[in-house]
Order: C-alpha cells, then structure tokens, then sequence
C-alpha cells in the first residue's frame, strides 16, 4: 500500500487498521509532518513486530500532488501497488490478493478502480491497485498515466478505464475542510500551464466547492477558451449552467446548458436545467421532454436531488394547467 501524508497523525492507527494485515509491505511517504505522523507509523508497525513492513519516505513538497505520489510509488518494492490516503479506510481487504491476480491472469492490464465513497461527490470509481511502475500525473486531482484520458476520469463521465471491482471499497472520513488548499495549488498550476485545460478544471471545481464564484467562472472561462475534447467542453459548459441557474440566472443557464446539449445530449443535468427553464415560460411539454431525457441515463447522487426536484416542479404545472 503506498500513502503520501503531513500531519495526519489522528489518523494513522484507523487507516492501518482497516488494511495492515493484507497487506505485504506500507509504504508511507511524509511531505512536511511536524505532528509525529511518521513516529505514529513507526509504533504501529513494531507493536505488530512487522517494524520491516513499513517503508518510510520523505519528498519535498514542490506544489505537486503528481510529483508527490509518483516518488512515494518508486518507495514500493511489489509488482502491484494500492494507493490511498490515511484519511481513508480500506473495506474489503481480505479481497485483495484475488483482485491483485488479475494483473497475472492479464499482462496488459494496467489499473484496477476500485469504489470511493466520498462525502462530497457521493460513491465514484476511482484508480486504486496499480501494476508497478507508477507514474501520476497532474498537481491536484491527479491520476495514473496508466488510467487512461485525464477527462475520462471527471465525476459524471466514465471514472475509470480497464477493469473495476465490486469487491474492495474506500471510505474517504475527513471530517474537516482543506479549506482554499487545494484551489490555491489548482490556481497555481494554472500559472504555470495556463494552455492545459486541467488546471483550469480543476481551479473551478475546488471554487465552486469553497463558493467562490468570481473565481469559478474565470477558470472555466478560461478553460473553455482552450482547444479541448468535446466531453470536456460538456462539462465545462454544463457546470457554469448549473452555477447560473443556482444564481438565478436562468437565461444564461438555459443557453450554457443548450450549447452544452449541442455536444451530447446523454448530460442529464443539462436536460434537467432546460427542464426547468421550460417551466419558468409554462412550456410544460418541453419540460417533459427535457426530463424523460435525464430519466434515460444514470444520475448522479447529487443530479438525482435535482431530478426529484424538477420532477415534482413538473408534475404540479402539468396538474395545474391541466395537462394529462
């Protein structure tokens, strides 16, 4: 298992709790620990008397998730890694080598996605069991080169490539916020590749999640002025929609939302923001279409709220004006 942390001492104990006894060797990488995260690990281990199993790094914390976790990946001596953070816990263990033989059974098997369940954006399949070498990429919401597009990768489209499993689980359990971390990295990665779209996506999420809307809009701005995959300039488009018509924009959201179903129209949130553009003017039966639409694909945790409110929003026009 391969971890970077900084002062995550709290949370060493559960973390290797949920996962030690699966495990063949823990490597722990520290990027700046003041708080004893690294002497934690250390008592862990030898209270196990496996003091061996635990391989301790240190990386220089250069503004680069990426960087961060492709060092502490070269730490591993195994030919095939599971990466997770100590804020997590690890459910299914016991799975692991099973899973693990599948990259014997096929050698061009890559990575494995396993399920995250996180707070924020609900249950997604992220990358999890790696063959070695492993090499990531991006300075915050990175990802493995071996999983394939970085797009291909972005909550509501596909979130993982080659194989997943069903059977090993992570629990994500921070409970207290990174506060504008993540988006201060975001931005200044953004500097220093302002022609890369990924920066710039990932400065809008991490705005809209800390509600600084100036700054979300003026990354996906500028991130749609890049040239950029169809699926992502979808995504771009269908969150300054959703931003617009949480603002009470609903002209601007209905026509963000519209160039966003230009592209596809398998965007469920989209259909929905024109579903319910469609009630603002009692086009009842556009509404209709629009939501059937969203009804036709999986929804999101999150769009599924949305999909329950725009439902009940049209039932109550269609009983009012008389519509069957």
């Amino acid at each position: 298992m391969v971890m970077i942390a900084k002062n995550e001492r709290a949370n060493v104990r559960p973390c290797l709790e949920s996962s030690w006894e699966h495990l063949d060797e823990v490597v722990l990488c520290d990027t700046g620990s003041r708080d004893g995260t690294i002497g934690e690990a250390r008592a862990f281990a030898r209270e196990r008397h496996e003091a061996e199993k635990l391989i301790v790094g240190r990386f220089k914390w250069c503004d680069d998730f990426g960087a961060a976790r492709t060092y502490a990946h070269s730490l591993a001596t195994g030919d095939v890694h599971i990466t997770i953070d100590l804020d997590d816990r690890l459910i299914g263990g016991a799975h692991l080598r099973d899973v693990a033989a599948r990259f014997d059974a096929d050698p061009e098997l890559k990575v494995i996605a396993a399920l995250w369940e996180g707070r924020l954006y609900g249950e997604l399949w992220r990358p999890r069991l790696l063959r070695a070498p492993a090499e990531w990429f991006g300075a915050t919401w990175e990802l493995p080169l071996a999983a394939g597009p970085w797009h291909s990768q972005i909550p509501f489209l596909e979130h993982s490539s080659g194989e997943v499993t069903d059977l090993i689980r992570v629990m994500h359990v921070r409970n207290q916020s990174r506060g504008s971390r993540d988006l201060e990295i975001a931005l200044r990665w953004a500097q220093r590749e302002p022609h890369d779209w990924r920066p710039h996506y990932a400065a809008a999420v991490e705005a809209l999640d800390n509600g600084d809307s100036v700054t979300f809009r003026e990354a996906s701005q500028r991130g749609l002025d890049l040239p950029l995959p169809d699926r992502v300039r979808v995504l771009f488009l269908t969150q300054l929609a959703g931003n617009a018509h949480m603002q009470g924009e609903r002209g601007r959201a209905e026509d963000l939302a519209s160039e966003a179903l230009s592209y596809s129209a398998a965007n469920p949130l989209a259909q929905l923001i024109c579903a319910s553009a469609a009630l603002d003017r009692d086009d009842v039966d556009s509404a209709l279409r629009h939501l059937h639409k969203a009804e036709e694909h999986p929804l999101h945790p999150e769009v599924a709220a949305i999909h329950r409110m725009t439902k009940a929003r049209v039932e109550m026009a269609r009983m009012l004006l008389g519509h069957r």
